[in-house]
């Protein structure tokens, strides 16, 4: 077994419609608000930071849905059409609208197909271990989607790793404590490989 320690680059960028209410300061960091959830009528989970200037989110498919769905999508976010967001990815489209408490949009194929997908706000609480989670290491950007934390060192968790050459790999958590960097395992060309990945702090 070999350990991986990866770090982060973003991959995928688009400038789409406003999200979001009122402007910041330039030199102001707005603190990034994530949201978890699933697309219906799949296993495919999504996962969304975002500010009052910027969103980002991660797709993460799963079996079947692991080579077409997963995808990162970015986008900068203006002032005006305040709680709709449309932004792209490789000829995939996420639709994003914001609610009360939760977000809800549609995840749109090359096809036209619209899948829709719903979002819950997670607690804010930096001893959680729920959160969206990246890596690039291997030269493509891995993402990992926590959504529940489990007794001892476990945790409800799907991602897909991917390198340089477009291979991808769907990876389990390893190690999940609270505190502690979160380790999930893949397998590459018939072997097992541990690697650390470091939560998404802001879009």
């Amino acid at each position: 077994m070999r350990c991986l320690r990866l770090s982060f680059i973003c991959a995928v960028f688009f400038v789409g419609p406003a999200f979001g209410c009122g402007e910041t300061e330039e030199h102001e960091s707005p603190p990034a608000v994530t949201y978890i959830g699933v697309v219906q009528g799949t296993e495919t989970r999504i996962a969304i930071l975002r500010t009052s200037r910027a969103l980002e989110a991660y797709v993460c498919g799963q079996g079947p849905t692991l080579e077409s769905h997963t995808r990162w999508f970015q986008g900068a976010l203006g002032t005006h059409d305040a709680g709709a967001a449309e932004i792209e990815s490789e000829g995939w489209h996420l639709r994003v609208h914001e609610g009360a408490t939760n977000l809800i949009g549609e995840l749109v194929a090359p096809s036209g197909e619209a899948l829709p997908w719903m979002a819950d706000r997670i607690p804010e609480s930096a001893a959680s271990i729920v959160g969206l989670y990246e890596s690039y290491e291997l030269g493509c950007r891995t993402g990992v989607i926590v959504w529940q934390a489990q007794p001892g060192r476990s945790c409800s968790a799907q991602g897909v790793w991917c390198d340089e050459d477009g291979e991808r790999g769907q990876v389990t958590p390893a190690e999940c404590t609270a505190g502690a960097p979160l380790v999930v395992r893949g397998v590459r060309d018939g072997t097992e490989f541990d690697f650390v990945v470091d939560r998404v702090q802001s879009p």
